[in-house]
């Protein structure tokens, strides 16, 4: 799950510094294809690891959780595009919070104190 989430941010920096359309191409298949194995990374983690009479409620609290985030995001794109950054500066902002959020998951196995935490990041690298 670490990589898929510095693949999104590197894919966003592909979209950032694309000279025409044709080459958004790659960054929106590496884009898609990047959050498909964070998708499937947390879903494989809910139903492996979790009681199995739980799998339902947590799976449905994952796809409602992955709603609510795409929608604060769309909001605070365009609250940056509304203070009048430009759409690369936007980019930049996203790539970074993205590539920052996989390097800290990626950490986590290594620093948590917490057992159950611990396992769940060592599955996701």
């Amino acid at each position: 799950m670490a990589y898929g989430m510095v693949a999104t941010g590197v894919s966003l920096l592909m979209i950032a510094f694309a000279g025409t359309p044709w080459m958004t191409l790659p960054a929106a298949l590496l884009l898609g294809g990047s959050w498909a194995l964070v998708g499937i990374t947390i879903l494989g983690v809910i139903i492996d690891d979790l009681n199995p009479e739980n799998t339902m409620a947590y799976n449905t609290i994952f796809i409602q959780a992955i709603g609510l985030a795409t929608f604060i995001d769309s909001i605070l794109g365009n609250i940056l595009l509304s203070a009048h950054l430009n759409l690369f500066a936007v980019l930049l902002i996203g790539a970074a919070v993205r590539i920052i959020a996989g390097i800290v998951i990626h950490n986590m196995a290594d620093h948590s104190h917490n057992e159950d935490l611990r396992q769940v990041a060592e599955m996701s690298r």
